[in-house]
């Protein structure tokens, strides 16, 4: 059996050809294992925030991998040197924070700290309907579908508790919970309708 095949039979309750197996390492555990197995011929891709990337496919066919991950748009290169600091879609700003085995990005501002529900109204949210990115998804997953044998997974919204977390920063969530519950009901909607819609669209990118 194919990967793909594996996957499938084992989300259809069926015993596959061995046990499917996922990887969604870091950029610092990408780089040690692809030195560890001499795995060298192909550029870094870019992290997202959490540092994750996505292998490269022949890297994941050595390794026994049987899963990709399809993400909403255009995986890029790495560049030379990670932005020391950058301000993601949502207004959240990050810093790179430098350890011995690999870098994280911690978030320094968080944009609705002392919002209303009013404010909510008037927010400056991500577009729910990238369409670009869209046509960047389909053109990766057909590239991927086509000439790999690996099943996509596809990764595309994001987690509505974390990024409401990082809007407010983790003490005021903590306090809002308790105190403002409509003004918590309303922020997590939001996001929640904003990532579904997101990955709708990716799904029907992807196809």
């Amino acid at each position: 059996m194919t990967s793909r095949e594996c996957v499938d039979a084992a989300l259809h309750f069926k015993c596959p050809g061995k046990t499917p197996i996922d990887i969604n390492p870091t950029l610092s555990s990408y780089r040690s294992l692809k030195q560890y197995i001499n795995f060298s011929d192909y550029t870094d891709p870019m992290p997202n925030l959490a540092m994750e990337v996505v292998p490269h496919p022949e890297f994941l066919s050595l390794l026994g991998i049987d899963c990709i991950s399809v993400k909403l748009g255009k995986q890029k290169d790495l560049p030379v040197v990670l932005p020391e600091s950058l301000v993601d879609e949502w207004g959240i700003s990050w810093k790179l924070v430098r350890q011995a085995r690999g870098e994280y990005y911690e978030a320094t501002s968080h944009p609705l700290a002392r919002a209303s529900c009013r404010d909510l109204k008037e927010f400056p949210w991500p577009e729910s309907r990238p369409m670009e990115k869209a046509e960047e998804t389909h053109r990766e997953a057909d590239t991927l579908f086509h000439n790999t044998e690996l099943a996509l997974v596809g990764r595309f919204g994001g987690s509505i508790l974390e990024t409401a977390t990082y809007l407010l920063g983790l003490e005021e969530w903590f306090v809002r919970v308790l105190t403002d519950q409509n003004f918590i009901r309303k922020l997590l909607e939001t996001i929640a309708d904003i990532y579904t819609s997101r990955d709708i669209v990716a799904v029907e990118a992807a196809g």
